[in-house]
């Protein structure tokens, strides 16, 4: 889902990067990505090389180019959850459009970008990345759920969003280790729900 308010230059670019991203998917999956040139896939989405460094300036930036936008499209999509939505239900379904927007790169993508981003030529890893969408995001709703009184206030909220994003990056590991066997969605959710028991603030009548 791209801005609909966007110039016609801009939907241009977005409309290159997509073909380039779609043919660097397909080739991936076909030969991985250590056997696919930039040459490969500019011929296969019928672009020129200089089109290419013009959107990207490698195989990797492509790759994480392509997720940094679906991780600022599903920050869209989930702000228009409904206003009285608590913050745990809202950390729930968090998870559950992380684990719809990992089906929707594709399991191929991820298995290249952990693999990239775990070689020690890598320069920044997005996936660890604290100013990654995904990261704010997840700190903003621990400290609303700690504002609110859901969520203990006696630990940082920025410990809170790392447990949950390294929880989710495992669980997307474990598919992924596992040929995407399972439910990826309901293993996240299953996962955040458990680890949000250990950070619920106890009612007075719990003690």
């Amino acid at each position: 889902m791209k801005e609909k308010n966007a110039t016609p230059g801009k939907k241009k670019t977005d409309r290159t990067r997509d073909k380039l991203f779609a043919a660097a998917k397909r080739l991936f999956a076909q030969k991985g990505y250590d056997g696919v040139t930039v040459d490969e896939i500019c011929q296969a989405a019928g672009l020129s090389k200089n089109v290419f460094y013009a959107c990207f300036s490698s195989k990797h930036d492509l790759i994480v180019g392509q997720i940094r936008e679906i991780d600022e499209e599903q920050m869209k999509i989930f702000e228009a959850l409904p206003p009285e939505a608590s913050c745990v239900e809202r950390l729930l379904k968090f998870a559950e459009f992380q684990a719809n927007y990992v089906r929707q790169c594709g399991m191929e993508i991820f298995r290249t970008l952990y693999h990239e981003e775990l070689a020690p030529r890598a320069k920044r890893r997005y996936l660890t990345d604290e100013t990654r969408p995904l990261y704010i995001k997840t700190r903003e709703l621990a400290e609303r759920g700690q504002a609110c009184g859901e969520l203990r206030e006696d630990v940082d909220s920025r410990e809170i969003a790392s447990l949950l994003v390294t929880g989710l990056r495992g669980v997307t590991l474990d598919w992924i280790f596992s040929d995407g066997k399972g439910d990826l969605a309901q293993s996240s959710v299953r996962m955040v729900s458990q680890l949000i028991e250990g950070f619920r603030k106890k009612r007075e009548s719990d003690e």
